[in-house]
């Protein structure tokens, strides 16, 4: 378990951008043949309750299946971590693998980094940077940063996680 007085502050760096919204930035689907898993988490602080969630869809920007999950305490950067995880697990699981090419669109910069190039990343992270780069790099998948603005759905998902903890606490 991370505490706030454990967070190494260089780890968060970027998980936050101002509130001034890109004009004309919106999804986009992906090449027909490709499905897009847009991935996302929520954190109450720096190091707090966590949500993840995430959202897949064809090239037609037809939802094919969704996350929503409370995943207990964590960093963002760990969460957005253990969303991506998610999302390869799902779509493991799902009737699409091995028909379709996945491309997974993730709203940290810091995360999707580590992923391309795991040389940069910290001790503490390696183990769960790992289990993403097994799936990406077994099928072939694609992974990208994408800016808030184009991960809406998967953002309202996460919050939708963290809210199922606060719900069940009865706050």
């Amino acid at each position: 378990m991370l505490s706030k007085n454990k967070i190494d502050k260089r780890y968060t760096k970027g998980c936050y951008r101002s509130r001034k919204r890109l004009a004309g930035i919106s999804w986009e689907t992906p090449i027909e043949g490709a499905v897009k898993f847009n991935v996302d988490a929520a954190v109450n602080g720096v190091v707090g309750s966590a949500g993840i969630g995430g959202v897949l869809k064809d090239h037609t920007g037809k939802t094919l299946l969704c996350f929503s999950k409370y995943i207990g305490f964590s960093d963002p950067t760990s969460a957005e971590l253990q969303g991506i995880l998610e999302a390869c697990c799902c779509f493991v699981g799902s009737q699409w693998v091995g028909t379709k090419s996945l491309i997974i669109e993730s709203d940290s910069k810091i995360a999707v980094n580590w992923i391309k190039r795991p040389l940069s990343v910290p001790a503490s992270f390696k183990d769960l940077v790992g289990k993403c780069r097994e799936y990406i790099d077994r099928f072939k998948w694609d992974i990208a940063f994408v800016f808030r603005e184009r991960n809406a759905v998967a953002h309202r998902l996460a919050k939708e996680g963290l809210q199922k903890l606060l719900n069940a606490v009865g706050k």
